[in-house]
């Protein structure tokens, strides 16, 4: 009971996971779009998170929860269509993939946070880790992940589609979950 109410999780694939400390005031299209979802009350609780997973064409790709899929090359010039789905006002307008696999996230935002920048690696090599070993890699994609809050509960482990969040994840603990 601990994760603040959200309905929707976007997930802003960057590639990389050098971010900096407050990922809604980095790149343009990121603090772009964060701001268009500040402004419209329209748009239901959304929780903005980036992530290490490269896009797969040009642009940028967006992997958007509960709708379990990932938008293919967004633009800044996307981002109005994008608030208005969102909203629930028009139709998916974008390419996109259904998410086929569990999406794990792993909080490793080391500029935000030392006790995630700590932990979250060693993690994230052990969901890894574990993953390989039970020869799930066809069913499970692992991707580190800029803030997600609560670092205090640090390791950090979100699991999509379900949605379950988990704290306190360490190396030694990561099978149960």
């Amino acid at each position: 009971g601990t994760v603040k109410f959200y309905q929707q999780h976007i997930i802003i694939c960057f590639g990389h996971s050098d971010w900096p400390s407050n990922i809604n005031h980095g790149d343009d299209f990121t603090s772009t779009l964060n701001q268009a979802i500040i402004n419209d009350e329209h748009i239901p609780n959304t929780r903005l998170t980036a992530c290490d997973s490269p896009s797969i064409r040009s642009g940028t790709d967006i992997l958007l929860f509960p709708h379990n899929i990932r938008l293919l090359s967004i633009s800044m010039l996307d981002i109005p269509n994008l608030i208005l789905f969102l909203k629930n006002e028009i139709p998916n307008p974008f390419k996109f993939k259904e998410i086929e696999k569990m999406i794990f996230l792993v909080c490793g935002h080391q500029k935000r946070d030392d006790r995630c920048g700590k932990c979250g690696p060693m993690v994230l090599s052990s969901v890894q880790e574990t993953i390989s070993n039970k020869r799930m890699s066809d069913q499970v994609e692992v991707f580190k992940s800029s803030h997600l809050g609560g670092h205090r509960f640090a390791g950090i482990l979100v699991c999509y589609p379900s949605g379950n969040w988990y704290g306190r994840v360490n190396p030694s603990n990561v099978e149960k979950y």
